[in-house]
């Protein structure tokens, strides 16, 4: 019989279908050329598959095929070469890219393409998933951020105009009904957009805003780490310690330097304020859903929209539906494990502390020389962020409120923490507002006797007394010289001294 017909997966080396592939593809730089070695590990099925099973090999295969590395030769003119694992290629200007840009239809979208009324672009130097459905639900009226399919649409317009052209781009999504909401992760020079907005023409509207995220450098990093760390660092064991010299050093430059972006979208803040105004990520990843609802309403006021729809769509942020699956684009792994939608920034916070806390000397120094460039910052969110920062441990949240400590997942496992008010019915929250756990099927804690209550409180008391400074006024200040020293001495010796 004929041989089969290989696959174009298998002519370019990737496993069959019987054999799950991932590829990581490390840089090798000498003194005279870039070379690349990939290195592949197997995790072969044992017998056969199932159609399904197949479906999903044959996906991840595709998957595998984009990351394969693209040849890099300087005599073919190609302006950019590989930079750690293959999905980011480097220019001449040392800024990193997908492989997938194309930097004339990104320039030709900022010259030809002019924001609608009611448009919103949410911009961010680190990945946004959660935060992106989120904002997408509350701009364009979705109820569910949670909802299957809802960031489906090219919102990241750079990667849209590079993939299908730039004219393709715009034709398409001038197509979109009502409010639409894009997202870039580039500086205010370089973003694909007519900037600064001009006043659309047709009924009053709202006008075109730009959201811009910012966070506390260390959550920004460890966001960063968890998205592409191996990547840059060259390394399958990078830690986020090496992460940190990387990041510090200024060697990561995905769409740029991601410090000196945040302090340009700063100086737009200040030229454009109707326009363009920063936000905390930060804030958004909270754990308390009154600091996420509050910042939520804050970015709904500056874009026009009710209050109370970004109070609703907080309050869903935090109720895992029970259709989620871990596949579906824009849920990260923690958003299925903890039930929470939005970048936890608590944890974040102390993994960067314990690892800064193990690195060398001089990636301290290095760090804390890359966040003092924030506090000269014209936006004082931003410098403020950056005092923040520096403080190290002691700005970190305490341990125990970085984990959820409510939800039905964690209260099915026993891992919550109940409301001792709620258990009293004097909880001023609702369940929905509250820290804690309302759930039924917690016993009701014993309070302390009043008796003891007053005893413990007196002897709080008696710690907090001190004994009270003397006051000013019962002070009588003495002169430090109350008449001349040579009055004192001896009749000897001033008749001495006036002989001499």
């Amino acid at each position: 019989s004929a041989a089969p017909r290989r696959s174009r997966g298998a002519r370019r080396g990737v496993p069959p279908a019987s054999a799950m592939a991932v590829s990581t593809c490390l840089l090798l730089q000498d003194e005279e050329r870039s070379q690349f070695e990939c290195q592949t590990d197997y995790a072969s099925t044992a017998g056969g598959t199932s159609e399904s099973d197949q479906e999903s090999i044959v996906s991840k295969q595709t998957a595998v095929e984009e990351l394969l590395p693209i040849p890099y030769s300087p005599e073919d003119g190609i302006r950019f070469k590989q930079v750690g694992m293959c999905s980011f290629l480097q220019d001449q200007q040392g800024d990193h890219y997908p492989r997938f840009w194309k930097k004339d239809q990104v320039a030709e979208l900022r010259r030809e393409w002019t924001a609608r009324q009611g448009d919103v672009f949410v911009v961010s130097q680190f990945p946004i998933r959660g935060i992106q459905r989120l904002m997408v639900a509350l701009v364009e009226g979705e109820e569910d951020p949670w909802k299957p399919g809802l960031i489906d649409k090219a919102h990241f317009c750079d990667a849209g105009a590079s993939r299908v052209g730039a004219r393709e781009y715009m034709d398409s999504v001038d197509g979109w009904t009502g409010r639409r909401c894009f997202k870039t992760h580039v500086a205010p020079s370089a973003f694909p957009c007519r900037f600064p907005f001009e006043r659309p023409e047709g009924p009053d509207g709202p006008a075109p805003k730009v959201v811009v995220l910012v966070a506390d450098p260390r959550h920004l990093v460890s966001l960063l780490y968890d998205f592409h760390g191996p990547a840059f660092c060259k390394s399958l064991d990078c830690s986020l310690s090496d992460f940190i010299r990387f990041c510090a050093s200024g060697k990561f430059r995905a769409w740029g330097d991601f410090w000196n972006n945040s302090l340009a979208w700063s100086e737009q803040v200040a030229r454009h304020p109707g326009s363009v105004q920063m936000f905390d990520a930060g804030k958004l990843g909270s754990l308390d859903l009154r600091t996420v609802t509050s910042e939520l309403e804050r970015i709904a006021e500056f874009l026009e929209i009710p209050k109370g729809r970004a109070a609703d769509l907080a309050a869903a942020a935090f109720r895992s539906p029970d259709y989620l699956v871990k596949s579906d684009f824009g849920i990260s792994r923690g958003a299925v494990d903890d039930g929470l939608l939005l970048e936890q920034s608590g944890k974040n916070l102390h993994s960067f502390e314990a690892a800064l806390n193990s690195a060398a000397y001089e990636v301290h120094e290095l760090w804390r020389n890359a966040v003092k460039g924030w506090l000269a910052a014209p936006n004082s969110q931003l410098a403020e962020l950056a005092r923040i920062s520096m403080k190290g441990v002691s700005s970190t949240p305490p341990l125990n409120l970085t984990v959820p400590m409510k939800g039905e997942a964690v209260h099915a496992s026993g891992m919550c923490r109940p409301c001792v008010f709620a258990l009293r019915g004097i909880c001023k929250n609702t369940a929905e507002m509250c820290l804690y756990c309302h759930a039924d099927g917690h016993s009701k804690t014993k309070r302390a006797s009043q008796k003891m209550r007053q005893v413990r409180k007196a002897k709080q008391d008696e710690e907090r007394i001190r004994t009270p400074s003397p006051s000013p006024r019962n002070v009588q200040l003495q002169p430090l010289i109350t008449r001349p020293f040579f009055l004192d001495l001896p009749p000897w010796c001033l008749a001495s001294a006036m002989q001499g």
